[in-house]
């Protein structure tokens, strides 16, 4: 019995880690399909540009650009250089169901809201 509960505890702790394991992709692709990517973890690499120059409820905004687009990143660290280029994990995110759709008066559609910075990736 105890072999059984043992196997079904190690089966559920490896569904909670394959279901959380960040997902490598594109700007593109989260832009273009951001339901699917809806509230998955993701890993993006770019260039920081247009760094806010104050946080707003404790959130710091950039863009993150790659060679197929730019998306927002909110984050709570401090703002990356603008010319930087960063690879970042977080969460997808959208206007429509977000804690933060609006920065500065301007909805941000789909973002990520970062959760890890994975420097010079």
């Amino acid at each position: 019995m105890v072999g059984v509960l043992g196997l079904l505890a190690l089966t559920a702790g490896i569904l909670v880690l394959v279901r959380t394991a960040p997902h490598s992709a594109t700007v593109q692709d989260v832009l273009s399909d951001p339901g699917k990517y809806y509230g998955k973890v993701v890993r993006l690499t770019g260039t920081a540009s247009g760094i806010s120059p104050v946080a707003v409820k404790g959130f710091r905004a950039f863009h993150l650009t790659d060679s197929t687009g730019s998306i927002w990143v909110i984050t709570r660290q401090a703002a990356p250089q603008s010319g930087a280029q960063i690879g970042v994990q977080g969460r997808v995110n959208t206007g429509i169901k977000a804690d933060l759709p609006v920065i500065g008066g301007l909805s941000l559609g789909a973002y990520l809201v970062e959760e890890k910075r994975l420097s010079g990736e």
